[in-house]
């Protein structure tokens, strides 16, 4: 990411996506692409952006789905805090809510999709013990994956 203050114009690189938190002005100047700041603006590089979402979710055993989710969310605490996962969100249903019941769904989004038995990558200890524990209160899990629709990919 790149932050960029004080206000003033600033040229565009290609390669840069917008991420509009303050109202800018695009402008052309000597065959320029640039933006006009009134305020700082955040811009985030397109490699950088966040291209996929996932979602695993787990059947727990009767009773279990509030033990689980916070397993889960532990275990993604601790993938997040070695570098290997971005923010998640954990959400459950035990049985107070209409739907299925005792189910899990732990959710991220991430540049790419790659293999965790990739050679070379060492998955933290502390995420492994959790999932050791988790797949003791669960019936079955399953994993989506899904395309984050991006405004390059909007079509007309």
């Amino acid at each position: 990411h790149i932050r960029l203050e004080p206000a003033g114009l600033w040229e565009l690189p290609k390669s840069v996506n917008i991420r509009r938190t303050f109202p800018i002005s695009v402008v052309r100047m000597s065959g320029r692409q640039v933006i006009h700041l009134p305020r700082k603006i955040e811009l985030a590089n397109r490699q950088d952006q966040e291209m996929y979402v996932v979602r695993r979710w787990y059947k727990t055993k009767p009773g279990e789905a509030r033990r689980v989710a916070t397993l889960v969310h532990n275990q993604a605490q601790a993938y997040h805090d070695a570098g290997q996962r971005s923010e998640f969100r954990v959400s459950y249903n035990g049985a107070t809510l209409p739907g299925d019941q005792d189910v899990v769904c732990l959710e991220w989004t991430d540049k790419s999709l790659e293999t965790p038995t990739r050679e070379g990558h060492a998955l933290p200890a502390e995420a492994l013990e959790l999932g050791g524990q988790v797949r003791k209160l669960i019936e079955s899990q399953r994993i989506e994956f899904l395309e984050l629709l991006t405004s390059e990919k909007f079509q007309k």
